[in-house]
């Protein structure tokens, strides 16, 4: 442990070695007998290596822990079964848009307010610069005027962000079911920061904004009344993902 502030409470405490992408997912790999993908815009390796600090006290860890990661480590894809997916197959299609199936977690027990809790803190992490190898670190996310908004919502004080929409999809690819990756930002969108990553199956879509398009409200998680969830082949966003790194992240010397 170290003593200082901690970034989410803002109080002085002993801090504990906090994760960008959460503990939890390391020992998954260390459970399944295998080493995560470590990906930057400089580097693509297989490795052992944690990207962490001293970041969090161990009351604002566990406030992660218990409303976000937890939920999230049982559904996605493991050696002994893909949750949600299983969930998906179950229940009926509602329609097609372009290339996806859309289901309704309103039909299932598909619990998306703790997904969106475990998407908002991983954007939200992400706005502190992370050491990762070679002398680089990742990290430095800018979620503008709303980060205090995504803060006071994770730490329990504050409503859910009225500028943040969480557009959750599920993957039938391969790849993407075994990959993990750091957020990136699409610079497509103007009118919005739009954050994408991948967890083992689950892709996770943040957009940030103070006046978001109607289309973004209706394929929110947390928003829409159906709560929609997305299907499909992900793979080439995986095969795209390493160009827009290279071309988006912010990486510092």
């Amino acid at each position: 442990m170290k003593r200082g502030t901690c970034k989410l409470c803002q109080n002085e405490a002993d801090l504990n070695e906090s994760h960008y992408l959460g503990r939890a997912l390391y020992k998954l790999y260390i459970d399944d007998v295998e080493l995560p993908v470590v990906a930057s815009p400089s580097l693509i390796i297989r490795d052992q290596k944690q990207i962490k600090e001293y970041l969090l006290c161990r009351n604002c860890e566990q406030e992660f822990t218990k409303r976000g990661e937890n939920y999230v480590m049982t559904i996605i894809n493991r050696k002994d079964g893909f949750g949600i997916m299983e969930s998906i197959r179950k229940n009926p299609m509602r329609r097609v848009e372009g290339d996806y199936s859309v289901y309704r977690a309103s039909d299932m027990r598909i619990d998306t307010a703790s997904l969106a809790y475990f998407a908002l803190s991983v954007i939200w992490r992400g706005c502190h610069v992370w050491r990762t190898f070679n002398g680089k670190a990742t990290g430095g996310l800018r979620l503008g005027s709303h980060e205090e908004q995504v803060r006071s919502y994770l730490l329990g004080i504050g409503p859910y962000p009225e500028g943040a929409i969480v557009k959750l999809s599920v993957a039938s690819d391969s790849a993407s079911q075994n990959a993990v990756t750091f957020p990136r930002v699409n610079p497509d969108q103007q009118n919005a920061r739009v954050f994408t990553f991948v967890v083992r199956g689950i892709w996770f879509d943040i957009a940030i904004g103070d006046e978001l398009p109607a289309y973004m409200f209706q394929s929110c998680c947390v928003r829409s009344p159906e709560k929609p969830i997305f299907v499909g082949d992900f793979d080439r966003f995986l095969i795209f993902d390493p160009v827009r790194w290279k071309q988006t992240a912010r990486i510092l010397a």
